[in-house]
């Protein structure tokens, strides 16, 4: 799978000269939850913005169901009107991974969005969801 998200990355960092990033983000429930939310929030842009992303699993997974099942297991079910401590913990990441997922849609790279990708990933398998993020074969 990182081969299919380095192809992604290589592909349309072409298109702005900017090389994947290295360093893996690590899968621990806040950056899980940042990322799934993230990913409910910018799937169908993405998917429009890439042929490659076009053909993927996408916008199939229910990045907000990932989301709500993910805190639910971490926070238990807050009170009304009460935040959970993983769901403030998560905010900022949830807003910045969307805005490097829409700074790579407007910079016409994947850096981020291939890191942030393969976090989704990571974190599926660390909390047992599935299907994961995959592009088939072309």
């Amino acid at each position: 799978m990182r081969l299919a998200l380095q192809s992604l990355a290589v592909a349309l960092s072409m298109l702005g000269g900017t090389a994947m990033a290295e360093d893996l983000i690590p899968a621990e429930v806040p950056q899980c939850l940042g990322a799934y939310g993230a990913l409910a929030d910018q799937a169908q842009a993405m998917s429009a913005w890439s042929p490659a992303l076009g053909r993927s699993n996408l916008t199939k997974i229910d990045w907000a169901a990932r989301r709500a099942r993910l805190l639910r297991t971490a926070d238990g079910e807050p009170e009304e009107g009460e935040e959970g401590f993983f769901e403030s913990v998560s905010s900022p990441y949830l807003n910045g991974y969307k805005m490097r997922l829409a700074a790579d849609r407007i910079n016409g790279t994947a850096a981020d969005t291939s890191a942030i990708l393969e976090l989704s990933i990571r974190c599926d398998q660390a909390n047992h969801f599935s299907p994961s993020f995959a592009i088939p074969a072309s």
